[in-house]
């Protein structure tokens, strides 16, 4: 990190001309805390527990697979040094986002959600029986 050095030997630390020691005291609230943060779900698994139980397994696993592409993906950009750029493409599909939100609030559009022809679950028509 920038502008954190370390001073000494022991566990003392500079940062921004201050040295800093680690208080043995505040160890234990610092694990929990990242205790908690690790065992919050994320949006992915928001996701894949939504596409789980609306579509089967199937579509579940292949969200799994969509997620975790799309985190390769990130993070090779990340390790490129490409921080920046996926922070102005963040903001750009942000306004994909909302160009869709525009487009699909005419009435014809329905709810803005485009409705399949065969049941994903099942793979065939909705008029068809078995």
């Amino acid at each position: 990190m920038p502008g954190l050095v370390p001073a000494t030997e022991d566990q003392t630390w500079t940062i921004a001309g201050r040295s800093t020691v680690l208080d043995p005291a505040l160890l234990p609230a610092f694990m929990l805390a990242t205790l908690v943060l690790l065992l919050i779900p994320g949006p992915n698994v928001a996701l894949i527990v939504a596409n789980s139980v609306a579509y089967g397994a199937r579509y579940g696993l292949l969200t799994v697979a969509g997620t975790s592409a799309a985190m390769v993906v990130q993070l090779g950009l990340t390790g490129l040094g490409m921080a920046g750029l996926l922070g102005v493409a963040g903001s750009l599909f942000g306004w994909v986002r909302w160009l869709g939100v525009i487009s699909c609030s005419s009435p014809g559009c329905g709810s803005g959600v485009p409705r399949l022809r065969t049941s994903p679950a099942f793979g065939r028509s909705r008029g068809q029986r078995r």
